[in-house]
């Protein structure tokens, strides 16, 4: 809230300096009662211009401090007052007595692994949270994240965007203004003035849908600080100063690749996660649920780690030495290459790890299938870096005080010469590339299919490839229009944003054309349906939004081609009158087919309630295979949900399976044998608890004979 000066001075003052910073208009004090107090000045033309701005950050920055209060400060309150034709401007935190920015916290205290792991932990979620929410804050650094009471907290959203659905302050009520803030550029601004609305809207759609498939500003910007901050958590080295991914393939990338050395000695069992976050090779979501993995083996020793990190590592010295001659010295302070340079000396690094006989002499016995997954990284990351074009150039700085540019006709004949190189060994190992290139599709086969059920989503080659996902709440965000709230179902589900970001269309490499596929946008109203999204031909092509008018309605978001439905995600009643969503291919009849996700709700007090999830094969409508199902308890009571995992057929559980209790993420067997029509059938095991089990002839569900009792591995007497 914003206090007036007095009150001001009554509550707070005396306030004390503690720290300023140096060639800033910003000063940090203490209260007396130990909140932080930062002092900005302002010029009166540079205040009036960026007031409505400064309220929004404040705004911004404490919703996100109500929903996740130990990763975003609060701003308690805020001051302006005109003195000697300055503004002077008073922001006032959360009572943090004991707090430090980031990098004064690494460098005054000595810091455990253990703490280590626990800061960069705190950081992915922060970054998580950011992305899901489409927030830009385009500063993060370590002297804006704060260290408070073992919490690490983000603060100064002064430069951050929001993605949103509302662009024009009179399209939106004042209950959507507290909820959404838009950062508004100088291109913006420009917008805005147009008189024409239909002008607006259209250059404003290029803008945010641009960002909101391509995600470009978070991961060129806030991904990219955040992988570099947690390098510098690890060695302590706080003097990079970068924000862009494009740095990495600049000046900086020489220090980069420093940085990453100091962070294999000093804590090796980080150095091939560090080095694949910061060359964007992971995502935050992916980088969290190494973490957990990579420390859940903390037990190894690193006498055995780090031997085979040496020998998958890309700045290895020994490859280094081998590969400084190829450099085209230019001055005594750069050495020049290109980007085809690089991408054949590390392909020429990944072929020698593929061939060495003895990688697997150092490593733990369980760990070649984490090299194999090395392997493949690095091969998917030179088959995606050929996009790149062929004169963009490194720098490799050795005495940064020293900067002597190259002039245009130099480079144009180093370009030429490195290009000439380049083709001729392209050619030489095209079939090497075919070779491997079939491989890796064969090994990404099998993966897919095993993984499938594990990770409760439909997989295949390329899902871990942004470009190829597509989130629902951005389809809604790009195309929702009144006119699909057609029924109070879909009126319901429009305000369900949380199960908005559940859902994801999620297309193989072929497909990915259209996930990127733009135009004007096509509304198509008629009898049988209402359509809304991109389109050729005054066909449905693209991304778009489709409702089929008939009794058993249908509401579609799918990649159309030619107005046929290739992925979709579906809402629908089902004859139960439950609330279903199906995510997989339709046939062109509109029947369900291939892997896919079911999921069924019931409405209860104006809220989707989720009652069960099946994974697995659907057929011409009807569920069969193997798969999961998921009956999920909404008693307040009884903190449990049952697992099926068998056979299905004609949507219904038949043939042999297994039924779990499954609490606080832990399964236990309660039932295993035939089952018929969904009930128990024939012999089965009965598990009552660990120590009781029974083993019995079953009908329609019920025990019509016990066979044979068990407790604690003991045979009981049954009559």
């Amino acid at each position: 809230m914003q206090l007036n000066y007095d009150q001001f001075v009554n509550i707070y003052f005396p306030i004390k300096p503690t720290i300023n910073q140096k060639g800033s208009s910003s000063s940090i004090s203490v209260s007396k009662q130990g909140q932080m107090i930062k002092e900005q000045t302002f010029t009166e033309n540079e205040w009036k211009s960026w007031r409505e701005h400064f309220v929004q950050e404040i705004e911004l920055q404490n919703i996100l401090n109500e929903c996740k209060p130990n990763s975003f400060l609060k701003i308690q309150n805020w001051v302006e007052e005109f003195q000697k034709q300055m503004y002077r401007v008073w922001i006032i935190y959360e009572n943090m007595s004991n707090c430090q920015n980031l990098e004064l916290y690494i460098k005054n205290n000595t810091i455990s692994q253990e703490k280590q792991i626990n800061i960069i932990y705190q950081i992915l979620l922060i970054g998580i949270e950011l992305q899901r929410r489409k927030i830009f804050h385009l500063n993060i650094t370590p002297k804006n994240l704060i260290y408070v009471n073992g919490f690490i907290k983000l603060t100064d959203f002064g430069s951050s965007r929001v993605i949103h659905n509302y662009y024009y302050s009179q399209k939106c009520s004042e209950e959507q203004k507290h909820q959404y803030h838009f950062y508004q550029s100088a291109s913006m601004l420009k917008i805005k003035m147009m008189d024409n609305f239909d002008e607006q809207d259209l250059s404003f759609q290029e803008i945010v849908q641009d960002e909101l498939l391509q995600n470009s500003i978070f991961q060129k910007n806030d991904e990219w600080s955040l992988s570099l901050i947690i390098c510098q958590i690890i060695t302590k080295q706080f003097d990079i100063k970068i924000k862009n991914y494009e740095d990495f393939f600049s000046f900086n990338s020489y220090r980069i690749k420093e940085l990453l050395k100091q962070v294999r000695n000093q804590f090796p069992q980080l150095y091939i996660f560090c080095n694949k976050l910061i060359e964007q090779r992971l995502g935050l979501n992916v980088a969290y649920n190494t973490l957990i993995e990579i420390t859940s083996s903390f037990k190894t020793s690193v006498s055995k780690i780090k031997p085979l990190i040496m020998r998958l590592d890309p700045l290895n010295d020994n490859t280094e030495r081998k590969s400084t001659a190829q450099r085209i010295a230019v001055t005594n302070n750069y050495y020049y290459v290109s980007i085809a340079e690089i991408k054949m000396k590390e392909k020429e690094q990944v072929d020698y790890q593929m061939n060495s006989n003895n990688i697997l002499t150092t490593a733990p016995n369980n760990s070649k299938k984490s090299i194999d997954d090395e392997k493949l990284d690095k091969m998917q990351f030179l088959h995606s870096s050929d996009n790149l074009n062929d004169n963009q150039f490194t720098f490799f700085l050795k005495d940064p005080s020293n900067v002597i540019m190259l002039n245009q006709n130099q480079l144009k004949e180093m370009h030429l010469n490195e290009k000439t190189k380049y083709e001729k060994i392209q050619h030489v190992n095209c079939i090497r590339d075919n070779q491997f290139s079939l491989e890796k599709n064969q090994y990404q086969e099998i993966s897919m299919q095993q993984s499938y059920i594990n990770q409760n989503n439909i997989q295949d080659s390329f899902l871990n490839n942004k470009a190829n996902q597509l989130n629902l709440a951005t389809i809604i965000k790009l195309f929702w229009d009144e006119e699909f709230m057609q029924n109070d179902v879909l009126k319901q589900f429009f305000n369900e944003s949380q199960i908005h970001m559940d859902y994801e269309l999620k297309l193989n490499h072929s497909l990915s054309h259209l996930i990127n596929y733009k135009s004007q946008i096509l509304k198509i109203s008629n009898k049988q349906f209402i359509y809304q999204g991109y389109q050729k031909d005054n066909l449905p092509h693209g991304i778009g939004i489709k409702y089929i008018k008939q009794k058993n309605w249908k509401l579609i978001f799918g990649i159309f081609e030619s107005s046929i439905i290739l992925q979709c995600i579906m809402i629908e009643l089902n004859n139960k009158g439950q609330i279903q969503i199906f995510q997989g291919k339709l046939n062109d009849d509109q029947t369900k087919e291939g892997e896919s996700v079911l999921e069924w709700f019931k409405i209860v007090n104006q809220h989707f309630i989720k009652q069960q999830k099946h994974i697995g094969l659907i057929s011409k409508n009807k569920i069969i295979g193997y798969g999961v199902r998921t009956y999920y308890n909404n008693s307040n009571h009884q903190l449990f949900n049952y697992v099926y995992q068998g056979n299905f057929e004609n949507s219904q559980k038949q043939g042999k399976g297994k039924l779990y209790k499954e609490q606080q993420s832990n399964l236990e067997l309660i039932f295993d044998g035939e089952f018929n029509q969904d009930q128990y059938c024939g012999i089965g095991l009965a598990y009552f608890n660990k120590d009781l089990i029974m083993q019995a002839r079953f009908s329609k569900g019920k025990i019509i004979q016990c066979q044979n009792l068990k407790y604690k591995e003991k045979s009981v007497t049954v009559y």
